[in-house]
């Protein structure tokens, strides 16, 4: 069952539990859940994909700062809106590698959970 919005805390447990020893990709699953990927340019299997975390650059794993995270979700919960919006009836993934700020995570999540009700 797919889920209006993933939080902040879930993306954040996500980079913490990552391995920086390895490039990662940053994914949302067509059910909503943000997910941390060994590298991949195949966009066509995730509703979102935000941009690749180098090996060794301390932006995952149990010792990162995640000093990225605020901006990170933003962007994830942007593109996730538009993959709801537009991606999902056109069947293809979103990529996404920075935020707009154009709305805030309120609106987002407004957003995102009458995109989901609308799809019962």
């Amino acid at each position: 069952m797919i889920k209006p919005y993933f939080t902040k805390e879930e993306v954040a447990d996500v980079l913490q539990k990552g391995n920086d020893d390895r490039h990662n990709s940053l994914i949302i699953d067509f059910d909503g859940t943000p997910k941390l990927i060994p590298f991949t340019n195949d966009g066509s299997k995730y509703a979102v994909r935000y941009e690749t975390f180098n090996a060794g650059n301390g932006y995952v794993g149990e010792k990162s700062q995640l000093n990225h995270l605020n901006g990170t979700y933003q962007a994830l919960l942007e593109a996730w809106v538009e993959y709801l919006g537009y991606g999902r009836r056109l069947g293809s993934g979103v990529y996404r590698d920075y935020a707009e700020y154009s709305e805030s995570i309120e609106e987002l999540q407004a957003k995102a959970i009458k995109l989901v009700n609308s799809m019962k």
